[in-house]
């Protein structure tokens, strides 16, 4: 009767050991195949830390590094990424360099004036101009004494403008797009000795001049950077001029980007950009 105990407890006891051995050599199989798939994700993660109840961190081993990830040849590591993310910063041109004047689209190019020696450049002209600014009120309404002049009106000439303000047709625009710049006066400068002019300040560039009309506008694209305009209404010049020779509008910033993002990507050996 002992024996056959015994018989029978050997008996159920070797399922569960061969059960055991299964699960363990399955468990082992898995965790090969996990260890075996996972380089790929681990070579872009950085070492993980264990820290303890008192704070105090110790470093879980080595970072993995995937063999088919690498840096491109001659390139640094961006900071603050994965062991094979590359950056660099390229020169693009600076806000020192001109840009290029045209025609608005659909404008023609402004007429040359009689008697003025404008530079030529691309602008266009009209004869819109800046509307009137009705005179302050005080509290008593009290109509203004009408003055006739000593001599006839058309000898007096045409009144200059007063008044000068431009105008962007955007704030920021894609590299070498061009933006629409329009400087309008208070009255024109047709039969006189002005010109209403455009410059880039920040390259001290003239772009526009118009010898008549009370509008002028100019076309203009840059590659990069922040520009600054100002047009003024002035005797025709090259350079800037001056608040004291000249009637100055306000200024004008407008933006160009530009602005590039290249992957290179390096997989069995071969290098695709």
């Amino acid at each position: 009767m002992h024996l056959l105990r015994q018989l029978v407890s050997s008996i159920r006891s070797r399922p569960k050991a061969h059960l055991a051995v299964a699960f363990i050599a399955v468990s082992n199989h898995l965790s090969v195949v996990a260890l075996a798939a996972t380089p790929g994700v681990l070579g872009m993660s950085p070492a993980r830390a264990v820290c303890g109840p008192d704070a105090s961190c110790s470093a879980q081993g080595e970072t993995v590094r995937n063999p088919n990830v690498s840096l491109p040849a001659g390139a640094q590591q961006c900071e603050d990424s994965g062991p094979a993310a590359a950056c660099s910063h390229e020169a693009y041109p600076s806000n020192t360099a001109a840009g290029i004047p045209s025609s608005p689209a659909g404008q023609g190019l402004c007429a040359p004036a009689d008697g003025k020696l404008l530079p030529s450049t691309s602008a266009s002209c009209s004869d819109t101009a800046l509307p009137e600014v009705a005179p302050a009120r005080s509290g008593a309404s009290q109509q203004a004494p009408v003055v006739a002049p000593s001599v006839p009106v058309a000898s007096l000439g045409a009144p200059l403008p007063t008044r000068l303000t431009l105008t962007a047709s955007a704030e920021t625009m894609a590299t070498t797009r061009p933006v629409v710049l329009t400087a309008t006066a208070s009255a024109t400068v047709t039969g006189s000795d002005l010109a209403i002019e455009i410059f880039d300040q920040t390259t001290g560039v003239l772009i526009a001049a118009c010898g008549q009309g009370s509008q002028c506008s100019i076309a203009y694209a840059a590659k990069s950077g922040t520009h600054e305009f100002a047009a003024f209404v002035t005797p025709p010049a090259t350079t800037m001029p001056n608040s004291s020779t000249a009637l100055p509008s306000n200024h004008v910033n407008v933006g160009w980007l530009a602005s590039g993002i290249k992957t290179v990507c390096h997989r069995h050996g071969d290098l695709l950009d």
